[in-house]
């Protein structure tokens, strides 16, 4: 019924639409949501109509149900660097973290870009939490 509803309403309302969902590969229902963008792609008529952007991790299942779509991939390693240009400005601000020797900041630093996996969000989590520390001890035990 939801695709039905998008359709009607992107077909009378909008040229082109865009949908994007994000985090597919968390989905507890991922196949049943694939089936249905699969749906959904053939119900627009017209080249061009519908651009959906799916943001996931690599799965096999999900490869494999798109593997006729155009993809790319961004790996770990091509977002390594802004990663670690986040963390080094977000150490800046903790006075915590600030003022620990260079060298205990450089393994926080290394800890948290070595285990990010590319994950942005990871990071920030890992962040927030070095936050909330109360000594200078606790960063190590917060990672």
């Amino acid at each position: 019924m939801l695709i039905q509803l998008l359709h009607d309403t992107a077909a009378q309302t909008f040229q082109t639409t865009y949908l994007i969902i994000d985090g597919l590969d968390e989905s507890l229902t991922r196949q049943r949501l694939l089936n249905s963008i699969q749906q959904l792609c053939k119900m627009f008529e017209r080249p061009n109509s519908l651009k959906i952007l799916l943001l996931s991790r690599p799965d096999y299942d999900i490869r494999q149900a798109l593997s006729s779509n155009l993809s790319f991939s961004i790996e770990p390693r091509h977002t390594k660097l802004a990663i670690e240009t986040h963390i080094r400005l977000e150490i800046a601000k903790m006075p915590k973290l600030h003022v620990m020797p260079i060298s205990a900041q450089e393994n926080v630093l290394s800890s948290l870009v070595e285990r990010a996996d590319g994950m942005f969000r990871w990071v920030q989590c890992q962040l927030d939490a070095l936050r909330r520390v109360r000594t200078l001890r606790a960063p190590e035990q917060a990672l």
